[in-house]
């Protein structure tokens, strides 16, 4: 039995086929796995509110700890028509010298049932785990050796009790034979990514609520707004006003900012941003409710506010708005 250490962490064990380098079998070292754990973990955990964002990091970390050539996760979702299942790659890292597959249509709205038996695992939370040339269905190993896959692991992932999708591991130059340590800690991963797309989702969801867009007349809709200004809220913000004057055609909307007691610079800029984008679509904004110390930082803050409209109360603004509307109805009377 042959055993080498060919890079950090990394075992390759078997007898040498000078013609097959897929026969050999690798053995991770498990201080170099866990510390590779740890870097993954860190890179989603520290992110609290968009998963997203660390996911290549995490799929690194997770890809040279284990010497995979690819690591990559799938998302599962339902085909409207039929319900079906699908599953499609949403990130991916890979080694230099091993060709992505990111950009491979293949791999976009796969059906879950072309893989017998994978569905039930993954909702049984077990991972999967062969060697591509010994896979029973010869249409799934014609589908994985065009990837240039030899062996291959994948991990469910669960969000709120729900299988949501996998991260997956290819060897495309190594037999793997995965042990249940590693397995144990790829699991924890997994779990600590469904964790990270619960707090991702729970974040969209609070800056949702925060930044409705409220219709009150035909042609006019509101923003209220309360608390501080993030880039994120302000991103939020301007997709919901954006989306909903392209879809009902409002050609006025009136920003109160009553329950914003100070803001930033920056916060100016992102809600200006916001009155700019609006204003291409032909919609005129107004801000209310402009409280003495935000009216100073308006002033003082170096941001270019000409062209900004403000009216004192909402009332004020719509009564403004209504005047514009000749023989128009008015709710104010």
């Amino acid at each position: 039995m042959l055993s080498v250490r060919v890079a950090a962490g990394l075992i390759i064990s078997g007898e040498p086929d000078m013609n097959s380098p897929s026969s050999q079998t690798i053995e991770v070292d498990p201080e170099h796995l866990l510390r590779g754990i740890a870097e993954a973990s860190e890179a989603i955990v520290n992110l609290e509110l968009d998963y997203t964002s660390g996911m290549g990091a995490c799929l690194k970390a997770l890809g040279l700890a284990l010497q995979a050539d690819r690591v990559y996760l799938f998302e599962a979702h339902s085909r409207p028509t039929d319900g079906a299942l699908l599953m499609s790659q949403r990130f991916e890292w890979s080694r230099d010298a091993v060709e992505p597959q990111i950009d491979n249509p293949e791999l976009q709205d796969v059906e879950l049932g072309f893989f017998h038996g994978w569905e039930a695992s993954f909702r049984r939370g077990e991972p999967i785990s062969f060697t591509v040339a010994e896979h029973p269905q010869p249409e799934v190993r014609e589908f994985l050796q065009e990837q240039d896959i030899i062996a291959l692991l994948l991990v469910p992932i669960t969000v709120a009790g729900e299988f949501w999708g996998f991260i997956g591991f290819d060897d495309c130059t190594y037999v793997r034979n995965w042990r249940e340590a590693e397995l144990l800690a790829l699991t924890a991963v997994a779990n600590t990514i469904g964790s990270a797309i619960v707090r991702t989702r729970t974040y969209q969801t609070m800056l949702e609520i925060s930044t409705p867009i409220l219709r009150l007349w035909e042609g006019v809709v509101a923003v209220p707004m309360v608390g501080r200004l993030t880039r994120e809220r302000a991103a939020q913000l301007t997709d919901a006003l954006l989306s909903e004057l392209a879809s009902n055609g409002a050609h006025e909307a009136v920003i109160d900012i009553t329950g914003m007691s100070e803001v930033a610079s920056a916060e100016v800029e992102l809600m200006l941003r916001t009155i700019r984008a609006a204003h291409l679509l032909g919609t005129r904004c107004t801000v209310v409710g402009v409280q003495p110390q935000v009216a100073s930082t308006l002033i003082t803050s170096g941001v270019n506010v000409d062209g900004l409209h403000t009216a004192a109360t909402l009332e004020d603004a719509l009564r403004e708005i209504f005047s514009r509307r000749p023989g128009g109805p008015s709710p104010l009377g």
